[in-house]
C-alpha cells in the first residue's frame, strides 16, 4: 500500500481526496446527519477559504480548486431541490 502512495500522482492523489470527501459528504446527508443546508455551507466555506489564497504562491492551483469545489456545490444544490 505505502510503496502506491509514495508512486502515485499528485493529481491522483487530489482526485482520490476529492472523491472520497464528497463520498463523505454525500453519506452523511444521507443517514441525516448533516442537513442538505449544511453540506452546502461546508462546500461554500471551502470555496471562501481556497479563494483566499490570492497572492500565495501557487495561488492559480487554489483557485482553480475553489472552482472544482464550486462545481461539486453547485450540483449538489441540483440534487438536493
Amino acid at each position: 500500500m505505502e510503496t502506491k502512495l509514495v508512486h502515485a500522482t499528485p493529481k491522483a492523489i487530489a482526485l482520490a481526496a476529492i472523491y472520497i470527501c464528497e463520498s463523505l459528504l454525500l453519506e452523511l446527508e444521507a443517514r441525516q446527519i448533516l442537513q442538505a443546508a449544511e453540506v452546502q455551507g461546508l462546500l461554500k466555506d471551502a470555496v471562501k477559504t481556497l479563494r483566499a489564497a490570492e497572492g500565495m504562491t501557487g495561488a492559480e492551483d487554489y483557485f482553480a480548486a475553489s472552482d472544482l469545489v464550486d462545481f461539486i456545490r453547485e450540483q449538489h444544490d441540483r440534487v438536493s431541490n
